[in-house]
């Protein structure tokens, strides 16, 4: 398992990389024996565009081999589709997550590429690694990897008072210091209040849960 500013830094280190698009590859060196082992596989048609003198020692992918390095296994974009246990239709994607997002053709999801929905960022194996805004008119489905550990975070919509403890929080009494509007990483809950802070691993201040309403 990875989590999830990792995986987004592993996705920013692939664009810089550059790699280009190579059909059953997963992020892997370029060489003649790889290249020989994937026409033998998938057919000369596949790789016209692919010339040693030129690609050789860069690295190559398809779309779901983007994600083997750090998923830790391979699969087919179907196949990752399935192995999300959550998922549903693309208008419906969360918010604040590191996940991928699938597009079906003909009844069959063909193509994946990865989605961070913190800045609506999208990296896509296609012509090279794109990296560019996300567009859900060109996706069908969202699906959250059970392999990406997800950032646990609240987000409040408004200015809001804090606690030193998750009584005073519930109770309402003797705020020690305001928060402004804006994403804390959750450091502890308890029945009717969480704590939450700007620094991973560090505690901050208690809210009450109807606080986040």
């Amino acid at each position: 398992m990875i989590n999830s500013d990792a995986a987004i830094r592993y996705f920013e280190a692939v664009y810089a990389m550059k790699p280009i698009y190579l059909w059953g590859a997963d992020m892997e060196v370029i060489t003649k024996e790889l290249l020989d082992k994937l026409i033998k596989k998938h057919g000369a048609e596949q790789y016209k565009k692919v010339h040693l003198e030129i690609h050789e020692g860069l690295y190559g992918s398809d779309c779901s081999g983007l994600f083997k390095n750090i998923s830790g296994f391979d699969t087919t974009a179907e196949g990752y589709y399935n192995k999300c246990s959550t998922k549903g239709l693309i208008k419906y994607v969360p918010k604040n997550k590191v996940l991928q997002i699938f597009r079906e053709e003909n009844g069959k999801i063909t193509h994946v590429a990865a989605l961070d929905s913190y800045t609506w960022t999208l990296y896509e194996m296609r012509n090279g690694c794109e990296k560019r805004k996300f567009n859900p008119s060109e996706w069908t489905y969202y699906g959250v990897p059970d392999w990406i550990k997800q950032k646990n975070t609240v987000t409040l919509k408004k200015y809001t008072q804090v606690y030193m403890s998750a009584s005073d929080a519930i109770e309402g009494r003797v705020p020690v210091a305001t928060y402004k509007a804006g994403e804390y990483i959750v450091y502890k809950r308890v029945t009717g209040a969480v704590n939450i802070t700007k620094t991973e691993g560090k505690p901050g201040g208690w809210i009450a849960v109807s606080d986040m309403l």
